[in-house]
């Protein structure tokens, strides 16, 4: 059974960022992030709620396009810290995840 995450990226000011995670169980994981970009959040609270899941198959919806642009890209930048971190909760956590950019 695939599990379904929908993550919403919104900027609510100048340099702060609202994250909100609709989880399976329809409760909402939300963070605000101040002084950064709109890439930054959604790594991060991706990789928090997924660090919480083991042997999982998961589907993500986000709003955010450059999460799931470097997610998805082929040719995965060596240098893309964020990513590493990502997939590395990933693969620790067995989990197989999709992610899909929605607007």
């Amino acid at each position: 059974m695939t599990l379904s995450i929908k993550q919403t990226v919104t900027e609510t000011g100048p340099m702060t960022v609202e994250v909100a995670i609709e989880l399976p169980d329809k409760s909402i994981f939300r963070e605000v992030y101040h002084n950064g970009n709109l890439v930054f959040p959604a790594f991060v609270s991706l990789r928090k709620v997924l660090q919480h899941y083991k042997e999982t198959e998961i589907a993500v919806i986000t709003t955010s396009e450059p999460l799931a642009r470097e997610y998805n890209y082929e040719h995965h930048n060596p240098n893309a810290r964020l990513l590493m971190e990502l997939k590395k909760i990933i693969a620790r956590n067995g989990l197989t995840v999709s992610v899909e950019y929605m607007q």
